[in-house]
């Protein structure tokens, strides 16, 4: 069986095309997490495929705080790019724009992987 590593996936596919800055554009096919501009918390669920990523857009304002976790789910991480790499829990402070947030499994599985992620952002 093949393993691969979350964070060489992401580097190696997904963070030269955007060119790393941060706040990353999220691509027009990530579906835009639901959160007010003010901030607030929401929680999406997926399947983390076996050889890909799934990614979510987060829009935020300048100088907020952003936390975001897997709450369920084996194997599972995110990465923010531009911010972070194969996470399980980060807190950072936002830039005005949008990130996009890429799900995906750690070491590539057998079979897809459920997962639940937490999206909170509040004022500074």
């Amino acid at each position: 069986m093949q393993r691969w590593c979350f964070g060489v996936l992401v580097l190696s596919g997904l963070a030269l095309a955007s060119g790393g800055a941060s706040p990353a554009h999220a691509q027009a096919d990530c579906p835009q997490i639901a959160l007010a501009r003010g901030g607030g918390l929401a929680e999406v669920s997926g399947m983390a495929p076996t050889d890909n990523v799934v990614c979510y857009a987060l829009e935020t304002a300048e100088g907020q705080t952003a936390e975001i976790e897997v709450v369920e789910g084996d194997n599972v991480v995110f990465s923010i790019l531009g911010v972070a790499d194969a996470q399980e829990s980060l807190a950072f402070t936002t830039q005005d724009g949008a990130y996009a947030i890429y799900v995906g499994q750690l070491m590539r599985g057998e079979t897809e992987e459920p997962f639940v992620l937490r999206v909170a952002v509040s004022d500074g």
